[in-house]
């Protein structure tokens, strides 16, 4: 019984974890597409915080069709927050709000 129970939970685990990844993954593609369309031009910007809502919106006004499935039980408050040097991404930091 206790091998059972060990081995639902790593498998949980595992789960949650290659989820998350998905989630981050696709936050991440959208993202810097979002950054590269409608926040490159904008000169002397540090960080560019891009919300799944921002996302979702433009896939509803049919301009953009961002591949977000991952992100379906996410909060439109998630995001992910670039790092800007020289106006490229440098880095990311990811914020999911996720159920």
């Amino acid at each position: 019984m206790k091998k059972i129970i060990i081995l639902l939970v790593v498998t949980m685990m595992i789960t949650g974890c290659s989820s998350e990844k998905k989630q981050k993954k696709q936050l991440d593609e959208a993202g810097r597409q979002y950054y590269e369309k409608y926040m490159s031009s904008l000169k002397g910007i540090n960080e560019a915080e891009i919300s799944l809502g921002m996302l979702n919106k433009v896939n509803d006004e049919k301009k953009e069709e961002y591949k977000l499935n991952a992100l379906k039980n996410c909060k439109d408050t998630t995001q992910v927050v670039f790092t800007i040097k020289d106006g490229k991404i440098d880095s990311a930091k990811y914020e999911l709000k996720c159920d």
